[in-house]
């Protein structure tokens, strides 16, 4: 139907997820540390797939040309490459069935073209980003006590959490070669732990995971607890935290970690907002809503 167009691709160059991927492949490359040869090395090594299949490789020359060209690094050869399929008709085909869409595909290529034969700009800088490790380590027993303005009204005014750090686990939002983030357990204690019985008698804290459980308060046994700190904020807020210990902890049961959909992962940001920065707030939110638990 004319107007309705629901294909796999848009029209404008970086709205699919063939030119997407190499955008971010790229740029991570240069992250990384890569020098510019290496980095288009590797991808065109790593992208035989796209290369070889008659409709994504448009997609990939056309997303790659064009972030190269954005970061002043487009070389001659991908620039003809580019021009060529372009000056042949390009993937018009796949945007026959919406006379809009048509028009908008042909207006991108002919924008994209200009581009990649006019005046090129200059190299930009690209920062060396580093991978985060935690400094925590599994079976690390952490002291925070809730002493802040924030807790005075509450219950749980000057009581004590214990964060158990479960495991670290590669999380590569930032680069490829990924950060190395913490996955933790909370208990709450009315006084100080002096012993690893101490802290195996107090009660965890559950997640608020939406995902997980459509009502986590009902389900006691399939309950998660686990939740992973972001490196954001993380080293000036883990200051707040005295290293208790290291021992061998009881572990609830636990699903094993698995990354969350992109849906999930709003939820997985807002529910349980797992930055050491938002540490009280999420306190405060678990604590209240499990207060008959715990």
């Amino acid at each position: 139907m004319e107007g309705d167009f629901t294909g796999t691709w848009e029209a404008e160059i970086f709205r699919n997820d063939v030119s997407e991927d190499v955008m971010t492949d790229y740029k991570n490359k240069l992250k990384i540390g890569r020098t510019d040869e290496d980095a288009l090395k590797e991808l065109l090594a790593e992208s035989e797939e796209y290369l070889t299949d008659d409709e994504d490789k448009f997609d990939f020359w056309f997303g790659l040309a064009l972030i190269m060209s954005d970061l002043g690094r487009l070389t001659d050869e991908v620039k003809n490459i580019a021009v060529e399929l372009i000056d042949s008709g390009g993937d018009l085909f796949r945007f026959e069935d919406s006379k809009r869409e048509l028009k908008k595909r042909k207006a991108a290529l002919e924008k994209l073209r200009e581009k990649l034969v006019g005046e090129q700009p200059e190299r930009k800088r690209i920062p060396v980003t580093k991978a985060f490790l935690c400094p925590w380590n599994p079976n690390d027993v952490l002291i925070y006590k809730l002493d802040s303005e924030c807790f005075k009204d509450k219950p749980y005014f000057n009581k004590f959490i214990v964060l158990l750090v479960d495991e670290l686990v590669n999380y590569d939002v930032d680069i490829p070669s990924g950060d190395m983030l913490p996955i933790t357990y909370l208990k709450i204690c009315g006084d100080y732990p002096n012993s690893a019985e101490d802290i195996d008698n107090s009660p965890f804290i559950p997640q608020q995971f939406i995902f997980y459980l459509n009502n986590p308060k009902k389900n006691r046994s399939e309950r998660e607890h686990r939740f992973m700190w972001y490196r954001n904020g993380f080293k000036k807020y883990a200051l707040r935290f005295e290293l208790w210990g290291n021992y061998e902890f009881t572990r609830p049961y636990n699903k094993p970690w698995t990354y969350p959909s992109i849906k999930d992962m709003r939820d997985f940001h807002t529910t349980i907002a797992c930055m050491l920065s938002r540490f009280d707030e999420y306190i405060i939110k678990s604590l209240d809503f499990y207060k008959e638990d715990l």
